[in-house]
């Protein structure tokens, strides 16, 4: 078995291992773009939150403008609706990289997330990236926090958090992301930074094939004990393993990245290493498994990225040969002093 490494796929490649295509918006999916009551725009589409390409689409809709006449001006008149349509111009389009702090709010202005402020009247130290510090730009510290939140809240939680109890740290803000969550995330962080087209659930309906139970129990499969199923409808689309409540391995299968038909292990692998930056590439193997009649080949490919101590495995088997799953683990690292 061949090793692969980097720098053979498209960049079209990378975009869809990112998720980089929108997920639908839901009605309670709003962002603040001043400090008035009602003052709220709609997100309509997001995509690669947490990664160094989060994106948010907005919308200034009819809803949004009468939302802030009745709130603000306590009227619902078509006057002062069609008047707010037309004064607010936020933009179309918010981005942000999660890896360095830098974003755009809904006004356009350019800011840096410096992570916690070790003291003032603001929790968080945000740098305007035209180096205003008036009272003026200062004004818009709350919009731009909220904004920041919306596309990259792992570094917000990471700001907030402690060393936990054993002494290890919160996420980083430099491990990788995988449409948005980490190793290293709490339930409570997974949770809210899945795509919202995802849901985490410690049960499932088992699939017909595996028939009814005989004794009239309910027909559902239960994760184990420290873990989690990752869901989109009814069809299981990962899986995340805790360890001291912190998420210790992902396995994400093939509908987790929105991958349409079917993909060899080959061309899934090569996109992991041009996506994630994995410095050797991936080692491939592959090996006989089962037994009898039931035989199959299990074929991985294995890379480690060496900036953040994360095992990359890309796997398939010949039962489903184009279903590729993607499992990254934490590295342990021995002490030998």
């Amino acid at each position: 078995m061949n090793s692969l490494k980097g720098g053979s796929v498209a960049t079209v490649a990378f975009f869809l291992l990112l998720g980089a295509l929108f997920a639908a918006a839901g009605e309670d999916d709003l962002l603040s773009y001043g400090s008035r009551a009602g003052i709220n725009v709609t997100i309509t589409g997001r995509s690669g939150i947490n990664t160094g390409k989060a994106e948010l689409a907005l919308q200034f809709t009819r809803e949004n403008a009468k939302s802030y006449c009745v709130e603000d001006e306590q009227t619902d008149s078509q006057k002062c609706i069609d008047r707010v349509l037309s004064e607010v111009k936020v933009q179309p389009r918010i981005s942000a990289n999660c890896e360095t702090g830098e974003f755009t709010n809904v006004w356009g202005r350019r800011f840096t997330f410096k992570g916690p402020a070790g003291d003032g009247d603001y929790p968080y130290n945000l740098e305007p990236q035209d180096g205003d510090t008036s009272e003026e730009h200062w004004s818009d510290y709350d919009v731009a926090i909220g904004n920041f939140k919306a596309l990259c809240p792992a570094r917000i939680a990471e700001a907030d958090g402690t060393p936990n109890a054993d002494g290890s740290e919160q996420p980083r803000g430099n491990m990788s992301s995988f449409r948005g969550i980490q190793l290293g995330m709490t339930e409570a962080q997974l949770a809210q930074s899945l795509d919202r087209t995802f849901v985490l659930q410690n049960e499932l309906p088992a699939p017909k094939i595996l028939g009814g139970r005989t004794d009239g129990g309910p027909n559902i499969i239960r994760a184990a004990s420290g873990t989690l199923f990752i869901v989109r409808g009814e069809q299981q689309c990962g899986k995340v393993m805790f360890r001291d409540g912190q998420a210790d391995r992902l396995d994400l299968y093939q509908c987790y990245f929105d991958i349409a038909g079917g993909m060899s292990i080959q061309d899934f692998a090569q996109q992991v290493i041009d996506a994630y930056g994995l410095e050797d590439g991936m080692a491939g193997s592959s090996q006989t498994r089962g037994d009898g009649a039931y035989q199959f080949e299990h074929i991985e490919y294995v890379g480690v990225k060496q900036a953040t101590s994360e095992r990359f495995t890309a796997s398939s088997n010949g039962l489903m040969s184009n279903s590729p799953t993607l499992t990254i683990e934490r590295i342990p690292k021995a002490n030998f002093n």
